[in-house]
């Protein structure tokens, strides 16, 4: 772990077991430690709150409740479960009904309402829920027992057995018409915590080595169950995406969105920004927040102001406009022709196809969110990491968004200008689904090696074989070498457009992607259930996640967002990391993998390393850094010199530091870059510090400490650059000869590079055109009248030549 490492590992959590009958909470994190996320290259796509959810994300369970189909309550009566009386509520500004229509009111149906906290799901805690509420009125339940002998005006203790649901009614309310309707309904979750710790949960006090504190007592502090806290807790980054409701969240206004006073959290509009926050702060993760596609700029401002008043200042905060803006399947395409609208409207003359539009017009108004959020954070503008969403699978895409070549026409700037990286889906074997595979899976299920025969496909490839067709695209085959083969060629691609605009590459989402998306038609049911899902149970689908996570990492991308936490599985897929919230680590091989991959991984880009302490006791004095050079404890007076060689490391865009053995005894070794305290090994006499900047020296030096953390030995300091910092050679002599009919002929000289030239990148009048691997060039569609080229050659590690001087070209007159 130490010898790769590029962040400051100063103490790990400290872990402690509880063996208490009912005590599921895997471990407690103790008072101001630095956050196990501190170095974690992983972030985590958070699910939805909602009534079907296995994940036990929060403490009230009001607060998931809907009718499901995006709507606060469902309109009832004795005869008929919905009446779809909906628009009929009559609900305050938090979502509350005041009123509920008399026995002889014949214009509406309904004559109570019912919300749905639990249904669909069997992962819940079996026991005694407490429900809290103010005003005056009768509420039943279905599914729960009421305890009437401990239940009292304004609180109810309510009995929830196995193999139930949890279905919540207001059958009266303000009987005396005073104003004082049933409102504020909390529903809080059998349980507590144990010793003052909110990462360890106890079902009772049994369960406690000292203390057991209760739900009711806390659950305004604490929002959040401590199994969930204890899952996320390693993660980098949480987007919440989906708890955001972000693909139905047609929010223009800032007053439309949902408050921490709502009554539910899971209608249209998503939970509240202040939670997702919450949940941020408390376990140190940054978040990854997405601003509605159709946000007023009022909404941005606000947006940023909000999470810039509330999120903790040693936090950075990820922020994206829509999601998969791309993606024309239903419900993205709700925003996506939203987007060619606004495109259209602002470009009439333009010309180009309604996808065209819609590119261009997602990205010049993430630039416009990206302008407005880095305003609002004023001098700490850096915090603010502005992502540009692309599409995995296709790099035209996302480099159009980047462009935006029909708003720099207009006189705006390229749209990549702030961003701070490039964000894609890289997600492997989403061709599994075809119909023209079915027959193969449903073959091999009878033979017995269907889901073998998954993993062939995912790590070496027999489809493209067994389905040949000369006729087909490359782009309709199977991938050559299999899933995650070409899905790496996916990542390369991207990586290739992110370094051309000076950003980094991220993923939003990414993992498996074995899914009917719903169609059960034929055999798809059976094939789905025995071969799809059952191959994400296995132990290998945990193997193809960690070389899924290599291939990412060795083709230059930094943060990945895996897709997603928890929730069941079934007809849609098998996305989430783990089945339920109690599942064990052992039976669910996803989540055990990418946990192994933070632990064993640190974090590899340039700048990634964090100081991020948990403060459960603010009382509590941090921990010192056991390697700063200027504790006057590391000194001892002695200062031997080490001999430090440097290398650099192309592929990797980094340096590897080598120095002689010490004698004596060593604790570790401290890493530094430009003065600064980069990492440590233990015994290794070796580090690599990867993903730097391209053409920019680094100084580097070494010291040998003892476990008194006294300094033994300074090596010498060295100086390189980072990876290969060398760009091509010019191309020269471009000449462009007319091709006899609308086009051009483009050749020149081939540039020279000591690793190899990846490609040229052509522009033509001004602008980025195409790329070609070759020194020559057929153009066969260019403007009309004078066209202007221009060549830059660039290298396997996307470092670029001084361009090429222009050329002018005319097509002779006929």
């Amino acid at each position: 772990m130490a010898k790769n490492s590029v962040g400051r590992i100063i103490r790990q959590f400290s872990i402690a077991v509880v063996f208490g009958a009912g005590c599921c909470s895997p471990y407690a994190i103790a008072d101001t430690e630095l956050a196990v996320n501190a170095s974690s290259p992983i972030g985590l796509n958070i699910t939805g709150v909602n009534y079907w959810s296995s994940q036990w994300m929060l403490l009230d369970l009001m607060k998931q409740g809907s009718d499901g189909s995006g709507h606060s309550w469902t309109t009832s009566s004795p005869a008929t479960y919905n009446t779809l009386e909906h628009d009929k509520l009559d609900l305050d500004q938090n979502g509350w009904p005041r009123t509920l229509p008399d026995t002889d009111d014949t214009s509406q149906e309904y004559r109570y309402v019912t919300s749905l906290l639990l249904h669909d799901n069997q992962h819940y805690e079996p026991g005694e829920y407490i429900v809290l509420y103010e005003g005056a009125g009768e509420i039943r339940y279905s599914g729960p027992r009421k305890i009437e002998e401990r239940s009292s005006p304004g609180r109810d203790v309510v009995q929830l057995d196995p193999n139930s649901f949890f279905h919540l009614q207001i059958r009266s309310t303000d009987p005396d018409q005073t104003g004082n309707y049933i409102r504020n309904i909390r529903v809080i979750v059998p349980g507590g915590i144990c010793d003052d710790n909110p990462f360890l949960y106890g079902r009772s006090a049994a369960d406690c080595a000292t203390s057991f504190t209760a739900f009711e007592e806390i659950y305004q502090s604490q929002r959040f169950h401590p199994l969930f806290l204890a899952d996320m807790s390693k993660f980098r980054s949480l987007r919440f995406m989906q708890y955001q409701s972000t693909n139905v969240n047609q929010q223009r206004f800032w007053d439309q969105r949902t408050q921490m006073e709502s009554a539910t959290w899971a209608g249209d509009g998503g939970g509240p920004i202040e939670l997702a926050l919450e949940l941020s702060n408390k376990i140190k993760a940054e978040p990854w927040l997405n601003v509605p596609a159709r946000a007023s700029d009022e909404y941005i401002r606000e947006f940023a102001d909000l999470v810039r008043t509330n999120l903790a200042e040693d936090l950075s905060v990820y922020v994206e406009l829509g999601n998969e803006i791309w993606n024309s399947a239903y419900p993205y395409i709700l925003d996506a022709r939203w987007m060619e609208e606004q495109g259209k409207l602002l470009w009439p003359e333009a010309g180009v196809s309604d996808f065209g539009y819609r590119l261009n017009y997602y990205g010049k108004r993430t630039a416009d969110m990206c302008s407005i959020w880095k305003d609002a954070f004023a001098d700490q503008s850096d915090r603010v990491k502005c992502v540009m969403g692309g599409q995995g699978g296709n790099s035209w895409v996302s480099y159009q968004s980047l462009s935006c070549p029909l708003w720099v026409a207009s006189g705006g700037d390229v749209c990549a200008t702030d961003m701070h990286s490039l964000a894609i889906g890289p997600y492997f074997a989403g061709y599994f689904y075809q119909d023209r595979f079915l027959s193969f899976w449903s073959q091999w299920l009878e033979e017995g090696s269907a889901v073998d025969k998954v993993f062939e496909e995912i790590n070496d490839g027999i489809l493209r074989d067994l389905t040949w067709d000369p006729s087909e695209q490359e782009w309709q085959r199977p991938p050559e070498g299999g899933a995650l083969a070409g899905t790496a060629r996916h990542i390369q691609s991207n990586a290739q457009v992110a370094a051309e605009f000076g950003i980094q590459l991220t993923a939003y989402e990414g993992g498996q992607h074995m899914t009917f998306a719903g169609n059960m038609e034929g055999d798809r049911e059976v094939v789905n259930q025995q071969v799809f899902l059952a191959a994400n149970r296995d132990p290998r689908m945990g193997e193809a996640f960690g070389r899924h996570f290599d291939d990412w990492q060795n083709s230059g991308g930094n943060l990945y967002m895996v897709f997603e936490s928890i929730g069941r599985w079934g007809r849609f897929g098998a996305f989430p990391l783990k089945e339920y919230q109690t599942q064990t680590n052992a039976e669910a091989p996803k989540f055990q993998a990418v946990i192994d991959y933070i632990d064993n991984h640190p974090c590899w880009w340039e700048g990634c390393a964090r100081d991020v302490y948990l403060d459960t006791n603010p009382g509590t004095e941090q921990p010192d850094d056991p390697t700063d050079p200027n504790d006057p404890d590391n000194d001892t007076g002695e200062n031997n010199v080490l001999t430090l060689q440097l290398s650099s490391l192309p592929d990797t865009w980094g340096v590897r530091l080598t120095w002689d053995q010490l004698d004596g005894e060593v604790a570790y070794y401290g890493v530094y870059k430009d003065g600064e305290w980069v990492g440590h090994t233990v015994a290794e006499t070796s580090f690599d510090v990867n993903w730097l900047q391209l053409g920019h020296s680094y100084s580097f030096h070494v010291e040998a400490l003892n476990s008194a953390k006294e300094i033994l030995a300074t090596s010498t300091v060295e100086s390189s650059m980072a990876g290969d910092s060398e760009a091509p050679t010019q191309p020269q002599e471009l000449v462009a000869v007319s091709d006899g009919g609308w086009g051009f002929n483009l050749r020149w000289n081939a540039s020279i590079d000591n690793t190899g030239v990846a490609y040229y990148k052509i522009s033509r009048n001004g602008q980025p055109y195409t790329h070609t691997s070759a020194s020559s060039f057929h153009d066969p569609w260019p403007p009309q009248g004078e066209v202007i080229y221009q060549i830059t050659a660039y290298d396997n590690y996307h470092n670029a030549s001084i361009s090429s001087e222009t050329v002018t070209a005319v097509q002779p007159s006929n």
